[in-house]
Order: C-alpha cells, then sequence, then structure tokens
C-alpha cells in the first residue's frame, strides 16, 4: 500500500512540475522531483549522460520508491499515534480530577458574584472567577434535567427555589450514566464536580460531575 502511495506520489509531483513549467520534458521533470526526494538541491545533480545504462536508472526509481515508502511509513506510525493520544490525555485527565481536594467555596459565595441581580461587571466577574476556576465543590441542589448529547451526559441542576431554569450545568462524568438514569425531575441530588464556567443569564458549568448518594 505504501509502495502504490508513494508511486502515485511521484507521478503527481512530476506532473505539477510540469504543469508550471510547460516546457520541461518528463525526463527533466523526473530527475528534478527524484532530486527532492534524494534531499538535494535542484542544481546538485546534472541530467544523466547520454547512454546511461538502464540499471542505473532502474536503481534509482527502487531508491525514490524506498525513500518514498519510508516516509508514509513514519507518516502513517505518527498519525496512529496522535489518534491514540486523546484518549491518553483524557484518561490522564480524569485521573488528575480525581486527586482535586474538595474546596470550602460554596454556593452562596458562588451565587452573590454571579446572579442576575448583581451590580457586577463582565470584567469583574472574569477576575473574581480566576479564583474559582479549578476548584472542586461539594454542593446539594433540585434536578432540572438530565440529557445526553455527543457522548456527554449534562445534569442541570436549580441551586435557588426561584430559579427558572437551572443554576448549574453539570458534565457527568461517563461512569455516572447509570446513577443519572435513576434520577427525576425534581429530585434532590449531591453531587461533586470541578467549577469550570461562570454564568449568569446561562447557568454556571461544572465538569467532571460525580453522584454522591
Amino acid at each position: 500500500m505504501f509502495a502504490r502511495k508513494g508511486s502515485l506520489a511521484k507521478i503527481a509531483a512530476i506532473k505539477l512540475y510540469r504543469n508550471y513549467n510547460p516546457g520541461v520534458e518528463l525526463a527533466d521533470a523526473k530527475q528534478y522531483v527524484e532530486r527532492l526526494e534524494a534531499g538535494l538541491p535542484p542544481d546538485t545533480v546534472t541530467k544523466p549522460p547520454p547512454g546511461c545504462s538502464p540499471i542505473v536508472v532502474v536503481g534509482v526509481l527502487i531508491f525514490g520508491a524506498a525513500f518514498l515508502f519510508i516516509i508514509f511509513g513514519v507518516l502513517n506510525m505518527m498519525h496512529d499515534s496522535s489518534s491514540s493520544a486523546p484518549s491518553a490525555s483524557a484518561a490522564s485527565s480524569s485521573q488528575a480530577s480525581s486527586d482535586i481536594p474538595l474546596s470550602t467555596v460554596s454556593w452562596s459565595e458562588i451565587d452573590e458574584i454571579y446572579n442576575l441581580k448583581t451590580k457586577y461587571t463582565d470584567l469583574q466577574k472574569d477576575e473574581f472567577w480566576k479564583r474559582y476556576k479549578g476548584k472542586k465543590i461539594r454542593w446539594s441542589g433540585t434536578v432540572s434535567s438530565i440529557s445526553e448529547s455527543f457522548g456527554n451526559i449534562d445534569l442541570q441542576v436549580k441551586m435557588n427555589p426561584d430559579t427558572f431554569t437551572s443554576d448549574l450545568v453539570i458534565t457527568l462524568r461517563e461512569s455516572q450514566k447509570s446513577r443519572a438514569l435513576g434520577l427525576k425531575k425534581d429530585d434532590s441530588v449531591t453531587f461533586t464536580g470541578v467549577l469550570d464556567r461562570w454564568g449568569s443569564i446561562l447557568p454556571i458549568t461544572l465538569k467532571e460531575g460525580e453522584l454522591i448518594y
């Protein structure tokens, strides 16, 4: 497969070079591409003298194909490695969040700054949030709704009785799905989570949520 890719890539390179240089002969374009394959500047190698042995030409082609085979092999391994990287990173992140100690930040402290009735500006709220982002909390509230989208389980919780929809949106860990299935609207729920983004009109968001019974 890699040999075929290398051959197609080489043909495409030769065609592209001739498209941009209409007066160039096929042999010259081929030699230009082979120079690049060998890691040489275009003017380092001169055209082979007339009567050059076919064995030499075949040898050059084989070398070029082997060179492209190695390149495509390395690129393929890099692709496979990068594809598996997010999973390892996610596992590491999940493990790290479980090690975060519970903070003493209370809901009333957060609500005092971010509810709709406060006079703080967004700039001030951004500055205050630097104190809270990444803190792990344990609070209790009332289930407003639970949904699943793009593989995430989102639990919406009402913390204030007069809130119309929800005060928090908590993205639960995948392992919490079975517990989330047992919850109904208006159920009381205790949970842990890591503070992620603030909101006033929109709910405050938490990640790495877990349900506590």
